[in-house]
């Protein structure tokens, strides 16, 4: 398969590029490089330095790659990011979206789309399933939901198709609640595993553990180019 990986050089991304080239698949990477690094990036892909915002950029990528699936995961993550400026995570998540599904239909590509573990849904007393309220308590998780809906859209309109973690002993201080930030969410992955055959494969502490090692490591690198 040809594929092309949006936001292929951050935590998530380099890893859906990792799993699609160990299979053989000829990858391309679209990322901007903000947030994600170019040492990420498999060797065995090939990275276009661009912005999901920038339509002829992506629309160029699309016709470079012409991949037959995009998995777009390209995306302004940070809740308080969204909070203080919501017209850029906006552009980010929704406008970027329109963009690789118009550059997809264009090159007659599948789009498979990362949207939010829980911010759409609010705070939750429970397991939220697929059609529980959508209830974003900041501009992250509406900027996602829109994007879900943009899929929708597009596809009716154009086919049917942490202490243990760190290793480190430190107090931990519990700051006040930031507006739009979530202190529980817990989403119910079923449908995924009906539809999918997909189930968890990752323990809470592997995930933490790796996602620590990625900060950590980005931390360090940020130091060492200040210096």
């Amino acid at each position: 398969m040809r594929a092309l990986v949006t936001g292929g050089a951050g935590f998530i991304g380099s890893h859906v590029v990792d799993a699609l080239v160990e299979r053989g698949d000829d990858v391309w990477v679209l990322d901007n490089l903000a947030s994600g690094r170019r040492e990420n990036v498999n060797e065995g892909s090939r990275l276009v330095e661009a912005d999901v915002r920038d339509a002829d950029a992506v629309a160029s990528a699309f016709a470079e790659a012409k991949p037959e699936t995009c998995f777009h995961l390209a995306a302004q993550a940070d809740v308080r990011v969204s909070n203080a400026e919501p017209a850029f995570d906006a552009e980010v998540n929704v406008i970027g979206t329109v963009n690789v599904l118009e550059a997809a239909r264009e090159h007659e590509a599948k789009v498979v789309f990362s949207s939010t573990g829980g911010a759409i849904y609010g705070e939750c007393d429970g397991p939220a399933g697929e059609d529980s309220a959508r209830l974003p308590l900041a501009p992250y998780g509406t900027s996602k939901l829109a994007g879900e809906e943009y899929l929708g859209t597009w596809s009716r309109l154009y086919g049917a198709g942490c202490k243990r973690a760190s290793g480190v002993d430190a107090e931990i201080v519990f700051d006040p609640p930031r507006p739009g930030e979530l202190s529980r969410s817990v989403v119910d992955p079923s449908r995924a595993e009906a539809v999918l055959g997909w189930r968890l494969a990752t323990s809470l502490d592997a995930g933490l553990e790796a996602t620590w090692d990625f900060v950590r490591d980005a931390e360090g690198e940020g130091e060492a180019g200040a210096n």
